[in-house]
């Protein structure tokens, strides 16, 4: 169950995936069809565009720590995003990896592996 530190916590510059995926997490505790049905549409349409933001942004995140002096300003606001793209990567897969069809624990079991690859490219490239 994610918990939010309500008076630090915003919305506000927040990756949408973030909070689609907070949203996800609560409709795991509806027990109807409707939030069934999101939460199976937020894991199918998350996944992809997950990935994609890690590259893209990871790639950055790699100039940051070799060239972090010169872009400091923006290395603290592009780590910031990484984090919750980081936490909307963790929710999401402790929601596929634990889910009742194990259709979907085998997709968060093969994205697990996809995300474990990029982890160690991306770490190799900021080297």
């Amino acid at each position: 169950m994610p918990l939010v530190h309500a008076p630090t916590f915003t919305v506000e510059g927040r990756p949408p995936i973030l909070l689609d995926t907070m949203r996800a997490c609560g409709a795991l505790f509806m027990k109807t069809r409707k939030s069934a049905a999101f939460v199976k549409q937020s894991l199918a349409n998350t996944r992809e565009v997950l990935l994609k933001e890690l590259v893209s942004t990871d790639l950055t995140w790699a100039e940051c720590t070799t060239n972090h002096n010169a872009l400091q300003a923006s290395c603290t606001n592009n780590d910031a995003y990484v984090r919750d793209l980081l936490t909307a990567t963790i929710l999401l897969q402790t929601m596929g990896l634990f889910h009742q069809d194990p259709a979907e624990r085998h997709k968060a079991a093969v994205f697990h592996g996809i995300l474990t690859t990029a982890r160690i490219y991306f770490f190799s490239v900021a080297i």
